[in-house]
């Protein structure tokens, strides 16, 4: 009745989720105790800071740049970010979409958590052909039923995480275009071994969570061990150290940066934290998103990238920051780094 609800794991994608040593008890487990919400979480608080909060959205549209998909093919390695958790890749001469958002929404209720103005600067229709779709988790802003819909005939390969599947399957992929990954499962793509691994969250399209996993991913290519760092949604904990210990140092590391709170922090990472684990995973580059498209938390819409370039500085790290829709090489002599947000 609902077919952008998904659907839990059924068939062969329930038993591959109950063979899962991070399935216990019925559901999916961090790999460290975590509380969905922390404190006391009144709706009456929310509420009031949900009122009084300043600027959780910007009052006129963002700039944002037309991408030229023509020159984008040709390249070898570039990344164009749409806001959010949402941007395509060009890496080992493959083109890579993650968690595409491109319905204007973050929820299946019509009209609720729309994105910020300025940022219809993408749709199916103009995207160029797709190698590999890789998808996080199935959380509503990263993956969206509208856009996958339209995705699933026309994309090579589809990865995402254990019980994800089952979404899919219902939304009319096959099994033969899948690979469903546990954390540190292994898969080659061509040029390049693509591993998931460990986050701190949780999942759910309804009210019956974590059934299906959340994830993180490494990306390798063989031929000169570049690897890309695909952090998803994460709170802080000792799985950058683990996934740092075997797979740094990272030549690129996307990072969430936004959408926190003191009320669900083990979950989304305060900026700080974000920056401790790219520094943690000794990342060459960082890209921080998680922002910038949809207002999900309290904070102002541009707090995030504020708070995460003022640890960044501290960490010395080299922090990405293209407008959106600007493809980018993160190898160039010179990575996009102008602070844009603040006219807006």
């Amino acid at each position: 009745m609902f077919p952008f609800l998904g659907k839990l794991p059924f068939g062969a994608s329930a038993t591959r989720v109950q063979a899962s040593p991070n399935y216990r008890e019925g559901s999916f487990q961090n790999q460290v105790p975590t509380h969905l919400m922390m404190g006391p979480s009144k709706l009456y608080d929310t509420l009031r800071r949900m009122a009084t909060t300043p600027e959780r959205s910007p009052k006129v549209a963002l700039p944002s740049i037309k991408p030229d998909y023509k020159a984008f093919v040709q390249m070898d390695q570039a990344l164009i970010w749409y806001g959010h958790s949402s941007y395509l890749m060009r890496y080992a001469s493959k083109t890579w979409l993650i968690d595409p958002v491109f319905s204007g929404s973050a929820s299946p209720m019509p009209g609720t958590v729309k994105q910020f103005k300025g940022l219809d600067i993408v749709s199916v229709q103009d995207l160029p052909s797709i190698d590999y779709l890789l998808l996080t988790h199935d959380h509503y802003d990263h993956l969206d039923y509208s856009t996958v819909k339209q995705l699933i005939p026309i994309v090579g390969h589809i990865i995402c995480p254990l019980g994800v599947d089952a979404h899919l399957l219902s939304w009319g992929a096959t099994e033969a275009k899948l690979t469903v990954l546990d954390w540190y499962d292994s898969v080659e793509l061509e040029t390049v071994t693509l591993t998931a691994t460990p986050a701190r969250h949780f999942s759910g399209r309804t009210t019956k969570r974590n059934q299906s996993l959340w994830a993180s991913y490494v990306l390798e290519r063989k031929e000169d061990k570049t690897r890309i760092f695909v952090g998803g949604d994460s709170g802080f904990g000792p799985h950058f150290e683990a996934i740092a210990k075997r797979f740094a140092p990272f030549n690129l590391a996307i990072m969430e940066c936004g959408q926190y709170d003191t009320n669900w922090q083990q979950i989304h990472a305060y900026p700080e934290d974000s920056a401790k684990g790219a520094s943690i995973l000794q990342a060459k580059v960082v890209l921080p998103v998680h922002w910038a498209k949809f207002a999900l938390s309290l904070h102002s819409w541009k707090e995030p990238i504020t708070r995460f370039l003022s640890e960044a500085s501290r960490l010395d790290l080299n922090v990405a920051t293209p407008l959106l829709g600007q493809a980018f090489d993160w190898q160039a002599n010179a990575i996009p780094n102008e602070h844009w947000w603040r006219n807006y």
